[in-house]
């Protein structure tokens, strides 16, 4: 049978549609939401590309304080940490925990004698001063507990000192109070002051503070974990299983005071 062209027209547009679709399902729309997605994809990147410059100024801004606040720690570690030595009138925890209880005794009176001459600055007369703590004298736990190692975990001494009373005039007991913040080797903070008298003839009472920040490299381990590290045979061998210690900074030479009451 012999098709009609107008039939033949109707087959013609069933296969152009059936193209068309095939064409726009199976390429035109996926490409079309591939493009869509890497055009946005490319937008977004674009956009966190822009904030390069920011997250880098950023960057260099914190490393920036990093290196200034580390100055600025530095710095105090120069001024206000005692020596590394006994001889100097500091303390050093590298050496074995038996050592280290007699050299806290010394380095005990040590901070004694600086407290003595401290707390007479600005001419006042002492009528009540501070006095230091002793050491404990058990070996296996003075890091832990004199230096504080237990609660910090680095080393430094906190002597909560109490009541101080001090008598001068005004322009005395205010040089004797400003004086504490520029201790030498250990940051210092008196508060609670209270004035009574008459001028010129006053009596100060204030409370004091003083923190030893312990500078070093190494810190002897407990007797048990010397024990343990020692060989059984052989030549000496040195401490093992030391614990970091405060930033250290070379020592500076100082004259030990004298140690004793006011």
């Amino acid at each position: 049978m012999k098709l009609s062209p107008i039939v033949w027209l109707w087959v013609g547009v069933a296969v152009a549609v059936t193209a068309l679709s095939y064409g726009y399902f199976w390429h035109f729309q996926p490409n079309s939401s591939e493009a869509k997605m890497v055009r946005e994809a490319a937008a977004a990147y674009e956009a966190e590309g822009a904030k390069l410059p920011q997250a880098k100024k950023r960057c260099e801004n914190a490393e920036a304080e990093v290196r200034r606040i580390g100055s600025e720690w530095q710095a105090i570690v120069g001024e206000h940490t005692p020596p590394m030595s006994v001889e100097q009138g500091g303390i050093s925890l590298a050496v074995d925990r038996y050592h280290l209880t007699v050299d806290s005794l010394k380095f005990r009176d040590s901070v004694q004698a600086a407290v003595n001459a401290q707390v007479k600055k600005g001419g006042v007369k002492v009528i009540q001063g501070p006095t230091i703590p002793h050491p404990p004298t058990e070996p296996d736990q003075i890091v832990e507990d004199y230096y504080n190692m237990r609660g910090f975990k680095f080393p430094a001494c906190v002597f909560d000192l109490g009541t101080v009373t001090v008598t001068g005039t005004w322009d005395q007991i205010k040089a004797n109070i400003e004086s504490w913040s520029s201790m030498p080797d250990y940051l210092a903070v008196a508060d609670g002051l209270a004035v009574n008298g008459t001028s010129p003839n006053l009596t100060a009472t204030y409370n004091v503070t003083v923190v030893a920040y312990i500078r070093g490299e190494k810190i002897a381990p407990p007797i048990g974990a010397a024990a343990a590290a020692t060989p059984a045979a052989g030549g000496a061998a040195p401490v093992g299983g030391s614990q970091t210690g405060a930033p250290a900074q070379g020592a500076r030479n100082l004259e030990s005071g004298s140690a004793g009451g006011n």
